[in-house]
């Protein structure tokens, strides 16, 4: 195990006025510190900054009614400090309401920091505004983005439920996602009711289909909520890239960023349309005279923006708009000269709102912008997996496809040659190694290839399993799954072999960590049953394959248990599988297998989904009774 990096974040506030916040924000740091990881978080005071090698990489001053000149001085030895460095990275939270008067002393540092110096700062009611900034600081490194998500009104950290969000106000007043949650509850009251209708009147015909249309809708609902949260997640970690310097954001994002703070998202995107956006229209000579640092400042906000209507709730309304933005944003790229890569989510969105044939000609269009711009070598093999995403879901694109991680593959391998010390390259190395491998298995059938690139990725997560177990298993579990799949498909004694010894290992790693996030991992592990269940169907061990559909039945039944409209077709799906394997037939346990196919029959004569029916279910039907 190497040694761990110490991640040192300083507080600076009264020691008196907040004991308190000091002891739940040491608290809050502490939960961030996983086992395993090769990363760890402390949380310093003030006193720290006397020791020049003690100094935080992040400094947080906490302000109350008052403003000492104490916390003065300590506020202005660390900008000194970050003016000579650029370290370390500087927050600014004045505990008030809105409707609390400023004194004196507080007013002339918010005007010092406003006008003069040009700092960000931010108010806050509720600790959680804290944490959650520490968080978003942890997360705004490139190498740790992943690490951090919101899912189910939550903030989670390398996997790991840190911080809730519910009552902090740009959740809380999210208008969009607060009408998805509503009508979430709405549906899940409607589909009990429903489900005990349909219970006592098992025939009618019409309870079975507002069943069935509930649980569809509520599918769609847990959809939008699922890609609403990762919106704001990304709105979050936009903001989270622009603070934190003294310098950075425009006055029309300053105020703009406030009112996101206070979950006015309207407002905020109001600000956003109003600002100077004279350098839109105005005449290409008078845009190559343009300040360049206002051109730069137009085209951060209009991405600010971009997040912000996202995080709002895509309409077909906003999907135009955010478009349009984007088409601004890459056109003042293209003209002028600027950085290509602010415009590399572009295609992103165009691939999530369905338009694959512009995402590709985007992406075309920026693969050259990259190659005029110098662009480092790990963001254009970031692109050409992009590409090979967008060409994986185009009926007849998979040849790109390959071709596209073929190439990032192999440009990858260069750089991490080179750069043997940078961690995000080689992850990114092993995590194109992956999904290469996964491809040339589903796609092409090309069993040789896709075992050699699976074998480097799990190579590869082993080692990075080293640095930070806790992160990096699920994917090493995922790839046992992938060389489970391959060598099942290889069709020999030796080869099932290999296939079962890959599918316990993926079991070994899923059951543990469902045992404390069972809708996280439990669809990984329910698939690893069923695949592992397949494959014994394949060596006649029938009774081993049909325990293992009952696991994966068990878990898919707990799962929908707490979402019905998710999982319930699963469960259906995996019951179903258990029958397929004939063990109780072989063993003349008559009786149970007439249960089960009694339950099968009843939902095929009401099935509007056309994947729970069995296949020769009457000959099965009548073989039993």
């Amino acid at each position: 195990m190497s040694k761990k990096l110490q991640v040192r974040i300083v507080l600076a506030a009264d020691a008196a006025a907040f004991s308190q916040e000091r002891a739940e924000l040491r608290d809050f740091v502490k939960s961030l510190n996983e086992e395993g990881s090769s990363v760890s978080y402390e949380l310093l005071t003030q006193e720290a900054l006397e020791k020049e090698e003690e100094a935080g990489q992040s400094f947080y001053l906490l302000i109350g009614q008052e403003f000492p000149e104490e916390e003065s001085g300590i506020f202005h030895k660390v900008y000194d400090r970050f003016c000579r460095t650029g370290a370390p990275a500087m927050y600014t939270y004045f505990h008030r309401k809105e409707t609390d008067p400023l004194t004196d002393s507080v007013r002339d540092f918010m005007k010092e920091l406003d006008e003069e110096i040009g700092h960000f700062f931010s108010l806050y009611e509720n600790l959680d505004s804290v944490k959650l900034g520490i968080l978003m600081e942890l997360a705004r490194a490139s190498e740790m983005e992943d690490a951090f998500a919101v899912s189910g009104g939550a903030a989670f950290f390398r996997q790991k439920k840190v911080l809730s969000l519910e009552q902090l106000p740009f959740y809380q007043n999210n208008e969009g996602l607060q009408a998805l949650l509503k009508e979430q509850k709405e549906l899940a009251d409607r589909f009990e009711k429903a489900a005990v209708a349909f219970a006592h009147d098992p025939e009618n015909r019409d309870f079975y289909a507002e069943k069935e249309e509930i649980s569809r809708r509520q599918k769609e609902v847990f959809d939008a909520l699922e890609e609403q949260e990762k919106a704001l997640r990304d709105l979050l970690l936009e903001i989270a890239r622009r603070t934190g310097g003294v310098k950075g954001l425009t006055s029309s994002e300053k105020l703009a960023v406030r009112e996101l703070e206070k979950g006015a998202y309207e407002n905020a995107e109001q600000i956003l349309r109003k600002a100077d956006r004279s350098l839109a229209h105005s005449p290409a000579g008078a845009m190559l005279a343009a300040d360049k640092q206002l051109l730069a400042g137009y085209v951060s906000e209009n991405r600010l923006l971009i997040k912000t209507l996202m995080a709002s709730g895509v309409t077909a309304e906003r999907a135009d708009e955010i478009c349009s933005c984007w088409e601004e944003t890459l056109r003042l790229t293209k003209e002028y000269g600027l950085d290509p890569v602010q415009v590399a989510e572009y295609p992103e969105f165009l691939i999530h709102i369905g338009d694959d044939h512009k995402a590709l000609e985007v992406l075309s269009l920026i693969e050259k912008l990259y190659i005029l711009s110098n662009v480092p070598e790990e963001e254009q093999a970031g692109l050409s997996i992009d590409q090979a995403i967008a060409y994986s879901g185009m009926p007849g694109k998979e040849k790109e496809a390959e071709k596209s991680l073929i190439f990032a593959v192999k440009m990858l391998r260069e750089l991490e040659a080179k750069h043997r010390e940078d961690k995000n390259i080689y992850a990114m190395l092993i995590n194109a190694c992956f999904n290469l491998g996964v491809l040339e298995e589903d796609k092409f059938r090309k069993h040789e290839q896709a075992a050699r690139y699976l074998k480097e990725a799990e190579e590869g997560y082993l080692k990075l399993c080293e640095e930070d177990e806790a992160y990096w298993e699920t994917r090493l579990s995922m790839v046992y799954q992938a060389q489970g799949r391959v060598f099942k498909e290889q069709r020999s004694a030796g080869s099932y072999k290999k296939a079962a010894e890959r599918y316990e290992k993926a079991l070994e790693i899923c059951e543990r960590r469902a045992e404390k996030d069972l809708m996280g991992m439990g669809q990984q592990l329910a698939e690893n049953y069923l695949h592992y269940s397949d494959l014994c169907i394949r060596q006649n061990k029938l009774e081993q394959a049909y325990l293992l559909a009952e696991q994966a039945w068990r878990v898919y039944d707990k799962m929908a248990r707490i979402s019905p409209a998710l999982y319930k077709d699963f469960a259906d799906m995996a019951r179903s599988r258990m029958v397929d394997t004939g063990f109780y037939e072989m063993q003349n346990k008559k009786e149970d297998l007439q249960t089960h196919l009694k339950e099968i029959e009843r939902l095929n004569k009401q099935a509007i989904r056309p994947h729970v029916k069995v296949k020769e279910k009457k000959f099965c039907l009548e073989k039993a009774l």
